[in-house]
């Protein structure tokens, strides 16, 4: 604290009490802005926490969707199988669309190389196994063949 000449009857300067005002005043609104920051991030890690919080329990029902899909084209099973694909889709689950695609890397995983020339290089033309994601979060690529002309 700075060290004023003496007022009247020996109170500190005005100017003195006004700079002390000014200093408290600016400190008190960076605390409120950290404050305010703070808890924007930790709601946002939170919201971004929650989102994902299921992605490993997905990742173990792959197999088993992989299973409805392999086991025949009967009614029943195709509707057990829309329903549960359904349920999860509520909740961000989704089929990575591939063929007819240009490949990506970040969802696609190349198995096979083909050559059509009728067709763009790095082009997606078949899907070997579906790969699924948890909104932006790919839980399994897909499994291609892609079109390699060189």
């Amino acid at each position: 604290m700075k060290e004023g000449k003496p007022g009247k009857a020996g109170e500190p300067s005005a100017s003195l009490a006004e700079d002390r005002v000014k200093e408290l005043t600016e400190t008190l609104q960076r605390l409120q802005a950290e404050f305010e920051n703070a808890s924007k991030r930790m709601e946002r890690e939170r919201n971004e926490f929650l989102a994902y919080a299921n992605a490993a329990f997905v990742r173990e029902l792959l197999p088993f969707v992989d299973s409805l899909e392999q086991a025949g084209n009967e009614e029943g099973v195709k509707l057990l199988r829309k329903q549960f694909l359904d349920i999860l889709g509520r909740h961000g689950f989704m089929e990575i669309k591939c063929v007819g695609e240009k490949f990506d890397p970040s969802l696609h995983e190349v198995m096979l190389n083909a050559v059509d020339a009728g067709k763009p290089d790095g082009l997606v033309l078949e899907e070997l196994q579906k790969g699924y994601a948890l909104r932006d979060l790919v839980l399994r690529p897909s499994k291609v063949r892609v079109n390699k002309l060189s």
